[in-house]
């Protein structure tokens, strides 16, 4: 009995030890942390604070409109994103799929949009949306202006007709001396809308969490569960891998084997943008931050819990195509070989889910805006 008691104390000991040296492996400088884990070829940036001088603007087609007013453009953007005058029932705004107190989500698997028709994908948040190289899952819009867009006439979602939104919103009395606040001049057009709910849409931003703490080197900010789950992230579940830098995403396309190929969801990715069969189930990877309130997960919202996710990814995320499919299929989509079986232990997702949850913090409550009248 006593050895086995001396044998305990001493596993005690070494464990406590072996976290006294993690603590001061990450207790120093990102640049000097413990090498990473990660796939051959993959470049990667260092986790890190996200700045908010590093906005994407639109150019090109978009030069010609300029604010008079940045404050007055980001408070016609906010109107216009809270107004459900946007679509052609009336009914659906910005707001009803990218709720601020859904974390800029809607909460839903999918979406319901116009006749309450249910949406192929799941409403990404527009949290830190002004840091994406492109929009979408499937990467099809290159700046904010042109995401904003796409739902306005798409069938599915709001089906407005652009043509006849600006006139619509001109019949109101205040919208043409908004408009002229931000622009300098009245006229509306669906343009300065989508150029004004872009304007909007960057100043959506995640809130400082424990970890943005922790890096600017209050490292008390981690609890030692926090610290092996930061560890386990760079290291043996090759999350870093995609999952790296300030916004917590590679920005690159990725198929991890959640295409459904054969199923009523089938859902292909960026090949159905591209053409190119390489790209077949490949989805922009999302960013993490505040990803314990983002839920549910995936392109098709059919995770709704974080653990789940993380024990599919320890599987591999395995690509599940019925024998059937595979057997006619002239091709099949490529899994990502980042993509590996990891085998975590429950003890080793516990301290993933502890990280996850110091780089999530609940965004702000923000009021909604009065109907312009």
């Amino acid at each position: 009995m006593l050895c086995c008691l001396l044998l305990l104390v001493s596993c005690q000991d070494a464990s406590k030890s072996a976290m006294t040296d993690l603590r001061a492996a990450y207790a120093r400088p990102a640049a000097e942390w413990p090498t990473p884990e990660l796939a051959p070829g993959v470049e990667h940036q260092e986790l890190a604070i996200l700045n908010r001088d590093g906005l994407r603007y639109a150019s090109g087609e978009w030069d010609d409109l300029k604010a008079e007013d940045e404050k007055a453009l980001r408070d016609l953007g906010k109107r216009l994103f809270f107004d459900p005058r946007l679509s052609a029932s009336n009914q659906i705004s910005c707001a009803s799929c990218h709720d601020p107190d859904l974390a800029w989500g809607d909460g839903r698997r999918r979406s319901f949009g116009h006749d309450r028709q249910r949406g192929k994908r799941n409403a990404p948040t527009l949290l830190n949306a002004g840091h994406w190289e492109s929009l979408f899952w499937d990467g099809r819009a290159a700046s904010l202006e042109e995401q904003v867009l796409g739902p306005l006439q798409d069938s599915e979602e709001m089906h407005q007709s652009l043509e006849e939104l600006g006139p619509e919103l001109s019949s109101t009395k205040g919208y043409p001396e908004l408009f002229r606040a931000a622009f300098g001049v009245s006229d509306i057009d669906v343009r300065k809308i989508a150029f004004s709910i872009a304007a909007f849409e960057r100043s959506i931003h995640s809130r400082t969490s424990r970890f943005d703490h922790f890096l600017n080197g209050k490292y008390e900010s981690l609890s030692d569960q926090e610290i092996r789950g930061l560890h386990l992230f760079r290291t043996k579940g090759r999350c870093l891998n995609c999952h790296n830098g300030p916004l917590f995403s590679d920005q690159q396309f990725h198929n991890m084997g959640s295409h459904l190929m054969g199923r009523p969801e089938e859902d292909l990715g960026l090949y159905k943008i591209t053409k190119n069969w390489d790209d077949a189930g490949k989805f922009r990877t999302p960013s993490l931050r505040d990803i314990v309130y983002t839920g549910p997960y995936l392109h098709h919202g059919n995770i709704m819990e974080l653990r789940e996710v993380l024990q599919m990814y320890s599987a591999g995320m395995p690509q599940v195509i019925p024998k059937n499919v595979r057997k006619k299929a002239a091709h099949v989509p490529v899994h990502d070989p980042i993509l590996q079986r990891l085998d975590l232990t429950k003890a080793e997702i516990d301290d993933l889910l502890a990280f996850l949850q110091s780089i999530s913090t609940r965004p702000r409550a923000m009021r909604v805006p009065e109907l312009v009248k």
